[in-house]
Order: structure tokens, then C-alpha cells, then sequence
């Protein structure tokens, strides 16, 4: 088949650019011929031919995305992105009527009235209503079961119009032998052999809720040798002030290529996110045997057993209920018997299945 996959960023970090960039991988592998519009080409794929539309913002990309497509011939058109000349619809980033209902709360009377009159959502909200209709696509892929209910209960679209395709993981890449690494990486870091650590991966950290973890963090007995890393992008300061004023031991690493290493030096990862269809960086650490302590909201929640393989919080994560799940992990044979299940959990969902559900929807949608 010949594929067109719409992407704002190829090539770079996160969570969609990932996937979007092994499945444009594997279906070259698979002897399909791919071609990726992306607005910007940040890295190579082997195989795939990806031409940068050099638009600056989502309205723009997906115009651009339509014109590009104009004349062209492709059996299936998937796009990662609010675009509107698609088959299929992937909903990695969830619904964005969702995430400002959502954010609400976390912002000041002044930041809401701002948000509601704010000429950039509204023009969001209007490419998401249009990216829905069917002259725009004719099936829209959502990562989690809250996801589709959030574009039913929204835009009013009928059930029968979307599928739940639930991300995946490198299970070769994310694995429990990362933590071979674990003595080594800790000495490379400055951190005593003995240290209890804590991950926090994802850039937006008033919206994932770093300062929750930072809370929750400060609540752990003082002799616990608590370590908190923080790896993202995001304004620091405010944070570094939390730390120190709760006493909480925490290195900013900034945006990292290597996550595989810092799995292998957790002992746990916090999310305890406002909003997030379903966070790759989860299903990776449970992946590479570390348990997760989410929010409910979080649509990773869905597949997790709490208190088997991981712990789901409820929403927006008060810092007691975590620290409580912190306190349980301290005991290395209850969280080493976590990080066995989230393995289990995590090989659920390897990245063989979500080739295959794609491919079976691809010859579903081929014109």
C-alpha cells in the first residue's frame, strides 16, 4: 500500500513522534511505500520520505497538509494531528475540549476568563470540531476508551465512527534487564547505591503535575534516601523553590534521548497528570519492570491492576494518597513483585499489536 502519514514534528521527542515514527519503520519493513507531511523534519527513518511543510501553527499545518495531499494518490491517509483530509484520525494528544475543561481548576479566575476568550483555543477548537466531521475523516483512532468518550460527550460523534487503539511499547528496548545498568548509571549520577529513586518524565509540569510529586515527595520519612528526577522541559524555578522548601532531593535533566536509562535507575515513576490520553512514558517504565503511580484520568489507568502491577490515584492526585503508594513502595520486595506484574502488563501491548489493529484498519479504510 501506499501511505500518507500527517504528523506536526517527525523525528523529534515525545510520545506521538515515537510512534508515529515505528510505525512509519515497520511498514516500510512490511514492503509498504510511506510518505510523512510533517510541518517540521527533525530526524531520518530509513525508507520514508518526509517532506516538511514549514507551517508555524495547527491551522496552518492542516491547510498545508490538504493542499499537499491535492492531486496525490495514496491508499490510506493516517494522520497524527488536528488535520482534515484524513482516513484515520489518531487522537494521541485526546480531545481538546477535554484538556481545557480539565486545566480549568489549576488556573487562576483571570487565567480561565483568558482561556475562554483566548483566540488561539478557540481556533483549536474549531480544527478539532472540523477534524471530526466526515467529509474530513472517515474513521478517528482513539488511544484509550476515555478518549472516545470524551469525543462523543464533546462533538456529539457517533459511536460506531471510532476505535479504541490503545499504544504500545518496544518491549526488546524497554525491558526488566535495564536494570543491569542501575549500580553504574547511579555512580555516573552522583547517587548513593542505596537510593530510593522517583521519576518524573514529560514536559508540561503544572499540567503532569510535578509539583504534586514534589509534595507527595516531602511527606516520605526523612532516613527513606529519596531521590526525585525530573526529566522534561518545563520553567524550573517555582519547582527548585518547592524542593527546597520541603527538603526533597531532585536533579532537573532537562529533556532526555536516553529514558531507557533513567528507567533503569527508578524504582518508581510518578505521573499524577491532569489530563493525557495515554502516556507512552507509563506503559514504557512498566515495560522495563518499574511500577507507576498515575491519576486516574491518565488513560494508561485503563489497563493497570491497581495494587498488582501499579497504583492509580484519583484525580488531579492529592499528595497523600501518593506518598502513601510511595511508602508501600519503599519495601523492595513489594516493589520488585509490582515491577514483575507491570512487565506482564506492559507485554500486553507490544508494538506487534498495534501494527497489526493499524494494518487491519488500513485495509478496512483502502480507497
Amino acid at each position: 500500500m501506499k501511505i500518507a502519514l500527517l504528523i506536526e514534528s517527525f523525528g523529534a521527542l515525545g510520545g506521538a513522534e515515537n510512534q508515529a515514527a515505528m510505525l512509519a519503520s515497520a511498514l516500510v519493513e512490511r514492503g509498504h511505500a510511506v510518505r510523512v507531511f510533517a510541518s517540521t523534519v527533525k530526524g531520518a527513518v530509513p525508507g520514508v520520505e518526509a517532506t516538511a511543510l514549514g507551517t508555524s501553527d495547527h491551522d496552518g499545518f492542516a491547510r498545508a497538509a490538504k493542499s499537499a495531499l491535492t492531486g496525490a494518490s495514496f491508499d490510506v491517509v493516517h494522520s497524527f494531528a488536528r488535520t482534515v483530509s484524513q482516513d484515520l484520525l489518531r487522537l494521541g494528544g485526546g480531545v481538546h475540549a477535554e484538556y481545557l475543561r480539565r486545566m480549568a481548576p489549576a488556573r487562576s479566575r483571570l487565567g480561565r476568563w483568558f482561556s475562554k476568550l483566548n483566540p488561539k483555543e478557540r481556533r483549536i477548537l474549531k480544527l478539532e470540531r472540523e477534524s471530526f466531521q466526515p467529509e474530513s475523516t472517515r474513521l478517528i483512532q482513539a488511544v484509550s476508551s476515555r478518549v472516545r468518550d470524551e469525543v462523543v460527550r464533546h462533538y456529539g460523534i457517533a459511536p460506531t465512527r471510532i476505535v479504541v487503539t490503545r499504544n504500545s511499547v518496544n518491549l526488546e528496548r524497554f525491558s526488566p534487564k535495564l536494570r543491569d545498568r542501575r549500580p553504574g548509571l547511579l555512580s555516573e549520577a552522583g547517587l548513593p547505591a542505596e537510593a530510593f529513586v522517583v521519576l518524573f518524565a514529560g514536559s508540561g509540569f503544572r499540567r503532569k503535575g510535578l509539583g504534586r510529586v514534589i509534595e507527595s515527595m516531602g511527606y516520605l520519612p526523612k532516613d527513606a534516601n529519596a531521590w526525585l528526577l525530573v526529566a522534561g522541559s518545563g520553567g524550573t524555578t517555582r519547582y527548585k523553590w518547592m524542593a527546597k522548601r520541603r527538603q526533597v532531593r531532585v536533579r532537573f535533566l532537562g529533556a532526555r534521548a536516553d529514558i531507557d536509562n533513567l528507567y533503569a535507575m527508578a524504582d518508581t515513576l510518578v505521573l499524577p497528570t491532569l489530563y493525557d490520553p495515554f502516556p507512552n512514558v507509563c506503559l514504557e517504565a512498566m515495560a522495563s519492570g518499574v511500577p507507576v503511580i498515575v491519576t486516574k484520568v491518565a488513560g494508561v489507568s485503563e489497563i493497570i491492576t491497581p495494587g498488582t502491577d501499579s497504583f492509580v490515584v484519583p484525580d488531579p492526585g492529592d499528595p497523600h494518597e501518593i506518598a502513601s503508594r510511595l511508602q508501600r513502595l519503599l519495601d523492595a520486595k513489594e516493589r520488585t513483585a509490582l515491577g514483575l506484574a507491570a512487565r506482564a502488563t506492559a507485554e500486553k501491548r507490544p508494538f506487534k499489536a498495534y501494527l497489526e489493529e493499524t494494518l487491519e484498519l488500513y485495509q478496512r479504510l483502502k480507497r
